[in-house]
């Protein structure tokens, strides 16, 4: 399964900017660091909680959010 590329390329330049490690910045949006790595990696689309993780802590990313959910086939589901 893969994910929207801009918003992954968003969130890892975020935690770039921030520097933080993968679980920080996990903890920072309130999943798991391995959900977070799959997210990360493409393999897994961000859920609900993910999602709103991103959107509460990185302001900036809404417009990739925007676009994600725009083009996300069907409901996203909870699944972090």
């Amino acid at each position: 399964m893969t994910t929207n590329p801009d918003l992954i390329a968003a969130l890892a330049e975020r935690q770039a900017e921030l520097d933080l490690t993968d679980h920080a910045m996990a903890r920072r949006l309130g999943i798991s660091r391995s959900m977070y790595g799959l997210i990360i990696r493409g393999e897994r689309q961000p859920g609900p909680k993910a999602l709103r993780g991103i959107a509460r802590a990185s302001p900036e990313l809404w417009p990739q959010l925007i676009v994600f959910l725009a083009f996300v086939p069907g409901p996203v589901r909870d699944r972090d």
